[in-house]
């Protein structure tokens, strides 16, 4: 009996204690414990947070996004901490810029292109307090869906095209991302022998053969005839942000052979010379030129199974400038195609040679130093380098200084040389390289000696003429 009426006399000792410290703190007071932040907002003020895409809401927090590579801007509304988590992101497919703000802020989701299948991720926002605990009351998650990639050219392949007949290829494009379409070569200069031929209006011309659009479309190539005597390469090229897909079109030699050899062009000297072509062909043929200084032996040949031979002379070249000629192998029969070989023919050596000038001296050089200068002209080939060349007098060995150019056809050089002795006697010449890396050296030399004496200590030299 005496235990129990301890036990509630200190029952009623708490209460009591417990009721003085609620009035301690003032009337209407309660003390309670929050996560509020102070600096950011008093205590019993609301914390909000809300996101937004482009300043409207996202419908069912889904953002539903296409295979190819995108950023999406997200828009945070707040006046409290708040943070952004990734989860279920298997790959690392999704990202955001931004992991933690304060108040009013944005952060961008950037997802990689999707080449498998659809997948989805989520991204949360939660609101935080001072110390950066975060609090799964009021959080918003977004899930991130995206689609996957369906982009081909179908078919995927084509079997080889014959010579003959003009061929035409039906194309499907199968996409649910933006592309592009053109055709490519195996060279530069091969011929552009396939043509685009677009199938209704969903695709917009961006001219020079490459044609765009957005989801599925239809096509077809038309292959001209080959009259050559090799097989030709080409390739239809499907670009998108996702992927790119060529499928590789080959089309035969033609049956009718017209060849010629050497095929490439050719480079004669300024003295003339002979080109041996041979002709094979099933036409008669004949070769032709405008240039009056290129002869042909014979001019003409038959249809035949083995190469016929014609000779192209070429006269001396009596101008100092260079010329070219194109020379056209002609078949009688239109079924073939025609083959033309471009012969360029040096001029005389001495009619090429740059001029240069002899060297100068400019005003204001001393006991050790000297700037000397020099011109070039050369119209008819490239001048890429300048040199400077000089020596004591007396001496058989020259010292070089390379310069630079600014122009390749005509200029003035201009370099100084230090470390000379001084009241001593030099010489220097010019020099240029051209583009054919033949040095040209001036036939003259520039004589010119130094000032007096090296000066003493606190001398002022006086420049000397």
């Amino acid at each position: 009996m005496k235990n129990t009426t301890n036990a509630i006399k200190a029952i009623n000792t708490i209460k009591t204690l417990g009721v003085m410290a609620v009035m301690a703190l003032g009337p209407g007071i309660v003390s309670c414990s929050d996560n509020s932040d102070p600096e950011l907002e008093p205590n019993r003020t609301q914390r909000t947070l809300s996101v937004t895409r482009d300043g409207s809401e996202i419908p069912n927090h889904t953002l539903d996004l296409g295979a190819a590579p995108s950023d999406t801007r997200i828009e945070v509304a707040s006046n409290t901490r708040w943070t952004v988590e990734i989860s279920d992101c298997l790959g690392g497919w999704c990202d955001v810029d931004v992991i933690n703000g304060t108040g009013d802020g944005s952060f961008t989701i950037t997802v990689l292109d999707n080449m498998k299948e659809q997948r989805d991720c989520y991204v949360t926002v939660y609101k935080t307090d001072a110390e950066g605990n975060k609090e799964t009351d009021g959080s918003i998650q977004i899930k991130v869906v995206q689609a996957v990639s369906d982009v081909r050219l179908s078919p995927s392949s084509v079997a080889p095209f014959a010579p003959e007949l003009n061929s035409r290829q039906k194309f499907e494009i199968v996409s649910n991302v933006a592309w592009t379409l053109d055709v490519t070569y195996d060279s530069d200069n091969a011929t552009r022998f396939i043509t685009i031929i677009p199938d209704g209006a969903s695709m917009s011309d961006m001219g020079d053969g490459t044609y765009s659009g957005n989801g599925a479309a239809l096509f077809y190539i038309d292959v001209q005839n080959n009259r050559t005597a090799a097989d030709r390469k080409a390739f239809i090229n499907l670009r998108s942000a996702v992927a790119t897909y060529s499928v590789e079109i080959t089309q035969l030699k033609s049956s009718y052979t017209f060849d010629v050899s050497p095929s490439e062009n050719q480079v004669i000297p300024a003295d003339g010379g002979e080109i041996v072509f041979g002709v094979l062909s099933l036409s008669n043929w004949k070769v032709v030129t405008a240039a009056d200084w290129i002869r042909f032996s014979p001019t003409a040949g038959g249809s035949s199974e083995e190469r016929e031979s014609t000779v192209a002379t070429i006269l001396p070249n009596p101008s100092g400038m260079e010329r070219s000629a194109v020379i056209r192998f002609i078949p009688e029969d239109k079924g073939y195609q025609e083959q033309s070989v471009t012969v360029t023919q040096r001029p005389r050596m001495e009619e090429r040679e740059p001029a240069v000038s002899v060297p100068w001296l400019a005003d204001g050089y001393t006991q050790t130093s000297v700037t000397v200068e020099f011109n070039y002209y050369s119209p008819f080939y490239e001048i890429v380098e300048a040199r400077l060349q000089w020596r004591k007098a007396g001496t058989e060995e020259w010292n070089t200084v390379p310069c630079a150019v600014q122009n390749p056809t005509e200029g003035m050089v201009s370099t100084t040389l230090t470390g000379l002795d001084p009241a001593t006697s030099y010489e220097a010449r010019g020099c240029v390289v051209d583009r054919d890396g033949r040095l040209t050296v001036g036939t003259v030399s520039y004589p010119f000696t130094t000032a007096g004496k090296r000066p003493g200590a606190g001398d002022n030299p006086t420049p000397s003429n």
